[in-house]
């Protein structure tokens, strides 16, 4: 009886303990590079993952610029980040992806006050109830996918001008149940569902990063998709209903700890030798080959492009001039 008993208890105590190993098991970025001289860009790098790629590219000597909506936060990340790597290269500026006149003074004010961008880091990203911008955008494709879409674009001349630089996208592997209709990017004519629509968001993104190689490799610009992995961040926080209950209870248990899911997107920013894998999809500091189930998504990159250009107007940045107009 009592070895049955323990049989009984061994079984799912080592079924979570395959399952942890398989999930939270990482690659850690091997690369020394030092980045004294390099400008970093990073969405969302007060918390999270993104704070922890903010981190180790401050402690590599690099001018980090933390860029997200909260004050306080973003303040208290840059505090900290100075305090633990003797880096005073580190800064904040506010930054709403949830509005385009918000992401039209950033980029303003950055390319009049900034000399280089060598490396952009898009990773902010929303997941949670339904909800809209304040340019009336579904809130997860505005946040996680056009407000970065017009931030690159915006940032355009100055990723030139630093070139060669790289655009680091990051992404989940929600990419995979994806589907982009041009003509509905808010998926105003399908049942709405949370996580349906971060993975669309995603997969947005990833078409993004293709058309952007295609587009601006030969000009010294490389683009590049990272997924950092399942890892327990409080972007599950706004996940609804019973499930996000549970899910938060197993990202406890078996996800990546945000310094563990950092270490791809560190390593495609910092490491050497990659241009040639520019466009491409990186998980545990490799290349990987893309889900089968969006392959039929993919020639969607160009009409994706042409489309948000019009959502937002990229050719139309507000100039110093203009808005002196509006005041």
């Amino acid at each position: 009886m009592v070895y049955a008993i323990v049989g009984l208890l061994l079984v799912p105590i080592l079924t979570i303990l395959i399952l942890r190993y398989s999930i939270k098991r990482t690659t850690f970025c091997k690369s020394t590079r030092r980045l004294t001289g390099k400008t970093i860009l990073i969405t969302g790098g007060n918390c999270g993952i993104g704070r922890e790629v903010a981190l180790d590219l401050a402690k590599r000597g690099g001018r980090v610029i933390i860029a997200c909506r909260n004050k306080e936060r973003g303040r208290a990340a840059v505090e900290q980040i100075k305090l633990a790597t003797n880096n005073q290269d580190v800064f904040f500026r506010i930054l709403d992806l949830a509005s385009l006149s918000s992401i039209r003074d950033f980029a303003r004010d950055f390319n009049q006050e900034e000399a280089r961008l060598d490396i952009l880091i898009n990773n902010a990203a929303y997941l949670g109830p339904k909800d809209v911008t304040a340019d009336n955008f579904e809130r997860t494709m505005g946040v996680n996918y056009i407000g970065h879409f017009l931030l690159f674009n915006l940032l355009l001349d100055k990723l030139k001008h630093s070139a060669p630089c790289r655009v680091v996208n990051v992404l989940s592997d929600s990419y995979g149940i994806g589907h982009i209709d041009t003509d509905d990017l808010n998926g105003s004519f399908v049942k709405y569902d949370s996580y349906s629509m971060y993975g669309t968001s995603k997969l947005a993104i990833l078409l993004f990063t293709m058309e952007a190689d295609k587009s601006f490799k030969d000009e010294g610009i490389t683009s590049y998709a990272v997924h950092p992995g399942a890892t327990n961040t409080s972007l599950l926080r706004n996940w609804p209903g019973v499930f996000g209950t549970v899910l938060r209870l197993v990202a406890m248990i078996l996800f990546r700890s945000p310094v563990e899911g950092a270490q791809s997107i560190i390593n495609t920013a910092v490491i050497g030798g990659i241009e040639e894998f520019s466009g491409k999809l990186f998980y545990d500091c490799k290349v990987i080959e893309l889900d089968h189930k969006c392959s039929k998504q993919l020639y969607k990159a160009s009409m994706l492009w042409k489309a948000t250009e019009a959502l937002c107007e990229t050719n139309k940045p507000i100039t110093q001039d203009e808005e002196k107009k509006e005041i």
